[in-house]
Protein backbone atom coordinates (compact mmCIF):
# COMPACT_ATOMS: atom_id res chain seq x y z
CA UNK A 1 0.00 0.00 0.00
CA UNK A 2 2.99 2.08 0.17
CA UNK A 3 2.74 3.48 -3.47
CA UNK A 4 -0.76 4.28 -2.93
CA UNK A 5 0.72 7.64 -1.04
CA UNK A 6 4.33 7.22 -2.18
CA UNK A 7 4.21 8.00 -5.92
CA UNK A 8 5.12 8.80 -9.41
CA UNK A 9 8.69 9.95 -10.52
CA UNK A 10 9.24 11.50 -6.61
CA UNK A 11 7.96 8.58 -4.61
CA UNK A 12 5.21 10.96 -3.17
CA UNK A 13 1.75 12.45 -3.98
CA UNK A 14 3.20 15.72 -2.24
CA UNK A 15 2.94 18.56 -5.13
CA UNK A 16 0.37 17.18 -6.99
CA UNK A 17 -2.49 19.97 -7.30
CA UNK A 18 -0.16 22.42 -7.85
CA UNK A 19 3.45 22.22 -8.55
CA UNK A 20 4.13 25.40 -6.46
CA UNK A 21 2.90 23.43 -2.89
CA UNK A 22 0.33 26.27 -2.50
CA UNK A 23 -2.07 23.59 -2.69
CA UNK A 24 0.64 20.57 -1.50
CA UNK A 25 -2.18 17.74 -2.04
CA UNK A 26 -3.53 15.32 0.27
CA UNK A 27 -2.30 15.25 3.81
CA UNK A 28 -2.36 11.92 6.19
CA UNK A 29 -2.66 11.58 9.45
CA UNK A 30 -0.39 8.55 9.58
CA UNK A 31 -1.26 7.17 13.37
CA UNK A 32 2.39 8.68 15.09
CA UNK A 33 0.55 11.82 16.18
CA UNK A 34 1.93 12.82 19.31
CA UNK A 35 -0.22 14.08 22.14
CA UNK A 36 1.46 14.25 25.28
CA UNK A 37 5.02 16.22 26.47
CA UNK A 38 5.42 18.24 23.01
CA UNK A 39 2.33 17.52 21.40
CA UNK A 40 1.91 18.26 17.55
CA UNK A 41 -0.14 21.27 17.56
CA UNK A 42 -1.97 22.82 14.52
CA UNK A 43 -0.16 25.45 12.47
CA UNK A 44 -0.28 27.46 9.61
CA UNK A 45 0.61 26.15 5.80
CA UNK A 46 3.46 27.66 3.90
CA UNK A 47 0.42 29.74 2.17
CA UNK A 48 -1.35 31.19 5.33
CA UNK A 49 -4.13 28.60 4.96
CA UNK A 50 -4.79 26.41 8.77
CA UNK A 51 -3.03 23.28 8.81
CA UNK A 52 -4.85 20.70 11.58
CA UNK A 53 -1.92 18.88 14.09
CA UNK A 54 -1.41 15.59 13.32
CA UNK A 55 -1.60 16.41 9.08
CA UNK A 56 1.79 15.92 7.35
CA UNK A 57 2.28 15.86 3.65
CA UNK A 58 3.76 12.86 1.77
CA UNK A 59 7.87 12.81 2.05
CA UNK A 60 9.42 11.36 -1.24
CA UNK A 61 11.09 8.58 -0.63
CA UNK A 62 13.89 9.15 -3.01
CA UNK A 63 17.13 9.39 -0.66
CA UNK A 64 15.36 8.03 1.91
CA UNK A 65 18.96 5.90 3.58
CA UNK A 66 20.03 9.37 3.64
CA UNK A 67 18.07 11.17 5.41
CA UNK A 68 17.28 9.42 8.87
CA UNK A 69 15.17 9.70 11.51
CA UNK A 70 12.34 9.15 10.31
CA UNK A 71 8.64 9.91 10.57
CA UNK A 72 7.90 13.81 11.17
CA UNK A 73 9.01 13.37 14.84
CA UNK A 74 12.22 11.82 14.07
CA UNK A 75 10.79 8.51 16.52
CA UNK A 76 12.11 6.17 14.24
CA UNK A 77 15.90 5.71 13.84
CA UNK A 78 15.77 3.10 10.70
CA UNK A 79 13.78 2.59 7.66
CA UNK A 80 12.94 -0.82 9.54
CA UNK A 81 11.76 1.14 12.96
CA UNK A 82 9.44 3.68 10.86
CA UNK A 83 7.78 0.68 9.27
CA UNK A 84 7.11 -1.53 12.30
CA UNK A 85 6.03 1.87 14.00
CA UNK A 86 3.37 2.50 10.80
CA UNK A 87 2.73 -2.23 10.89
CA UNK A 88 -1.18 -2.85 10.90
CA UNK A 89 -1.91 1.23 9.45
CA UNK A 90 -0.25 2.99 6.28
CA UNK A 91 1.93 0.79 4.06
CA UNK A 92 0.92 -2.18 5.85
CA UNK A 93 3.58 -5.13 6.28
CA UNK A 94 1.37 -7.17 8.92
CA UNK A 95 1.55 -10.02 5.65
CA UNK A 96 5.56 -9.93 4.64
CA UNK A 97 8.15 -12.48 5.90
CA UNK A 98 11.22 -11.30 7.62
CA UNK A 99 13.09 -11.95 4.32
CA UNK A 100 10.47 -9.78 2.57
CA UNK A 101 10.45 -7.31 5.14
CA UNK A 102 14.61 -7.50 4.61
CA UNK A 103 14.40 -7.30 0.98
CA UNK A 104 11.59 -3.66 1.44
CA UNK A 105 14.57 -2.17 3.72
CA UNK A 106 17.22 -3.07 0.88
CA UNK A 107 14.37 -1.59 -2.01
CA UNK A 108 13.94 1.81 -0.08
CA UNK A 109 17.63 2.01 0.66
CA UNK A 110 17.94 1.93 -3.08
CA UNK A 111 15.74 5.00 -3.63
Amino acid sequence: GCATCHSGPRFTDSGTVSTDLTDPGPLYDVGTCVTTGYPDVAHDAIDGSPRAACMFDTPSLSGLASSPPYLHDGSAPTIMDALEQTRGTMGDITALSGSDEAALVEYLRSL
